[in-house]
């Protein structure tokens, strides 16, 4: 069983950043939807993030 995680972050200048989960079989290189969108934010120039939120739909 695994999850499709998808996230946003409000970022103070008004733009949304999305990100989604992504999984390796070696847990410990899975990366979190919520640190990508963080993480593209910051790429694109973003110094404060406002708001985040992080849903899910787990398959079978």
């Amino acid at each position: 069983m695994w999850s499709q995680v998808g996230a946003a972050a409000l970022g103070k200048s008004g733009r949304i950043y999305t990100g989604c989960n992504v999984e390796n079989a070696s847990y410990g290189l899975s990366m979190y939807a919520e640190r990508t969108a963080i993480f593209k934010a910051i790429s694109s120039g973003e110094t404060e993030i406002v708001k985040d939120g992080a849903g899910r739909e787990t398959l079978t």
